[in-house]
């Protein structure tokens, strides 16, 4: 299982939501800036790191520059996502052969953009976004509710090719609370697609449940800023090749 350490940027400075609320933030200024927090990551060892553009996501402005001078300068994978929303956006990243794209919103309201994205970049460049509560999907920032289920999303797009899914549940999101495992176990049973796994991981147990379940990966953020654990335990710990 793939361990991604997630850098969440508002205002161009790390930090972590509660429950995607732009009002309960966190600010984890004192790991330095996102650039050192990005360089810290990739010493530590891994391969592939998140960056998601919150005040894109919601609408408030952007860190696109900020994200442009990470991508510039990064020797890893970015999986990039908040706010990538139409063909022009999401291409203007994709010029960067380090990039892959996360795409929610978009995903599940332009199918004739996320398929012409397809035709030009490939599919495993592209992960879909499924955000969650009690199990139907939120879209805009989480702001708007829908009534397509997160099983049904994933068998519709794994139709037309794409194989890896950021599945989150928002209510546990920043809340250190452990992770939705039974909603990942049963995704992990009924698909064959990539899953990555979101929300509530606090320890090396919730690592270890989702890698027991087969999900092929876990996004990790609050747990690390606030020191629960460590890049290098979880490594060491769950024998990751990241």
């Amino acid at each position: 299982m793939k361990v991604i350490p997630a850098i969440d940027l508002m205002s161009n400075s790390v930090v972590r939501l509660y429950q995607g609320n732009p009002s309960q933030r966190t600010n984890y200024s004192k790991w330095g800036t996102p650039q050192k927090v990005l360089d810290n990551w990739i010493d530590v060892g891994v391969d592939t790191i998140q960056l998601i553009d919150l005040d894109a996501a919601t609408g408030r402005g952007s860190n696109l520059p900020l994200i442009l001078d990470m991508l510039e300068s990064s020797s890893v994978s970015l999986q990039i996502g908040g706010g990538i929303r139409d063909y022009q956006s999401a291409s203007y990243l994709l010029r960067y052969d380090n990039c892959k794209i996360i795409v929610g919103s978009m995903a599940l309201t332009n199918l004739s953009c996320l398929l012409r994205l397809k035709e030009d970049y490939g599919s495993e460049r592209i992960i879909i976004s499924l955000d969650y509560i009690d199990n139907s999907i939120r879209i805009d920032g989480w702001k708007k509710s829908t009534t397509i289920q997160v099983g049904a999303a994933i068998d519709l797009f794994s139709k037309c090719d794409f194989q890896t899914y950021l599945v989150t549940a928002i209510e546990r999101d920043g809340t250190l609370s452990g992770c939705d495992v039974d909603v990942f176990r049963h995704l992990c049973k009924t698909t064959s697609v990539n899953i990555l796994a979101a929300g509530g991981v606090s320890s090396l147990h919730d690592l270890r449940e989702l890698a027991g379940v087969g999900v092929y990966g876990a996004i990790i953020g609050r747990a690390l800023y606030e020191g629960l654990v460590t890049l290098e335990e979880v490594i060491l710990a769950l024998e990751v090749t990241s």
